[in-house]
Formats: C-alpha cells, sequence, structure tokens
C-alpha cells in the first residue's frame, strides 16, 4: 500500500475559493484604507521646494548689488 492512500487529504475547492476570495477583498479594504503614497511634484519650481526661495533670492541679489555695484557707480 502506497503513503497515499493511508493519509487521504479531502480539499474542499469551494471552501478554498471562499477563502482565497476573502482574502482579496481583505486586502483590497487594506489598501483602500491606507493613504496612497504622495508622489513627488516631476515639475518642480525652478526655486526649489523652498516657499521663501524668491524672497531669498531677492535678499541675495540686493545685497550683491549694494556690495558690488552700487559703489562702483558712486565712484
Amino acid at each position: 500500500m502506497r503513503e497515499e492512500d493511508e493519509n487521504p487529504t479531502i480539499i474542499d475547492l469551494a471552501e478554498r475559493r471562499r477563502q482565497a476570495e476573502a482574502r482579496r477583498i481583505a486586502e483590497a479594504a487594506r489598501a483602500k484604507a491606507t493613504k496612497p503614497t504622495r508622489a513627488p511634484d516631476t515639475g518642480g519650481s525652478f526655486l526649489g521646494p523652498r516657499k521663501n526661495a524668491g524672497l531669498i533670492l531677492a535678499v541675495v541679489l540686493g545685497l550683491a548689488f549694494v556690495l558690488f555695484v552700487l559703489p562702483g557707480l558712486m565712484g
């Protein structure tokens, strides 16, 4: 007698399908419940992600003007 005949395993395919469907539904609910990750902004701005980048650039350009250009114009 073979070993397979001694320990027969009966598999209920309908039960297996129900379990698989329940797993799929649970995974879909879990995926729907979690917030999707936010994709980075692909376009991006010229000045970068900082909110005050324009103000910083204006201050730096003004300071450079005062230090380098204005003295040349004055004398």
